[in-house]
C-alpha cells in the first residue's frame, strides 16, 4: 500500500508538471524542486514503506483501542501542522507537494502516506505490547536514517540550511526520546 501510495504521489506529479526537473522547465519553472528530486520519496519507498508493512505484519497493534484513537488524532495533527508549514513556505520554492501557497494531490496523498506510517509508528512506540527493547532500538536506528534523508533533494543547488538541520536535529530528538522513555517504561 505504501508504495501505491508513492507511485499516485508520482503520477500526479506527473499530471501538475512537477515529476522532473524538464517538466518544470517546460512549464517555465526554473526554481524549486520535483518530485523525482525530493529525498523524501526515496526515503518513503526505501525506508518507510517496508519498515511500516515489517510493523504491521509482525506485531499485533492495538488499532481498535481508545489508545489507538488518540495516536490517530495526535498523528493527524502532526501531519495537518507540518503540511500547512510545508505548504506555506513553497511561495518562494515551489515543489511537486505544494506550490503557491498550496498542497497539490500529490502533497494529498503524501499527507495520507504520513499519517498511516506515523500512526502505525505512534502505535508501535506507545501502546503496542511485546516490543523487545533490542527490536525498538532497532527500528528507531532505521527511522534515524529516515529523517536526513526525508529533508533532503537531490539537486546540486539544493544546500543544509539551517531549517532543515532544525528539522533533522528535532525529528532525531524526538525519536530517540520516544526510544528512552519506552524503555524505561
Amino acid at each position: 500500500m505504501g508504495l501505491a501510495l508513492v507511485a499516485l504521489q508520482g503520477w500526479l506529479s506527473f499530471n501538475d508538471g512537477y515529476l522532473t526537473r524538464d517538466q518544470m522547465l517546460a512549464r517555465g519553472i526554473s526554481y524549486g524542486y520535483p518530485f523525482t528530486e525530493h529525498g523524501g520519496m526515496t526515503a518513503d519507498v526505501f525506508i518507510i514503506s517496508p519498515l511500516v508493512a515489517y510493523l504491521v505484519s509482525h506485531y499485533r497493534l492495538p488499532y481498535a483501542s481508545i489508545g489507538s484513537l488518540l495516536a490517530f488524532v495526535i498523528s493527524l495533527a502532526t501531519v495537518l501542522s507540518l503540511g500547512k508549514m510545508y505548504a506555506s513556505n513553497s511561495y518562494g520554492t515551489p515543489e511537486a507537494h505544494v506550490h503557491q501557497g498550496r498542497t497539490t494531490p500529490a502533497g494529498w496523498v503524501h499527507g495520507l502516506f504520513a499519517l498511516l506510517g506515523l500512526w502505525v509508528c505512534v502505535l508501535f512506540y506507545t501502546i503496542t505490547p511485546h516490543v523487545e527493547d533490542r527490536e525498538l532500538i532497532g527500528v528507531s536506528a532505521v527511522l534515524t536514517v529516515f529523517f536526513p534523508l526525508g529533508a533532503m533533494k537531490f539537486a546540486h543547488r539544493w544546500k543544509w540550511d539551517a531549517s532543515s538541520v532544525t528539522q533533522v536535529a528535532i525529528g532525531i530528538s524526538v525519536l530517540w526520546m520516544a526510544t528512552a522513555i519506552r524503555i524505561l517504561w
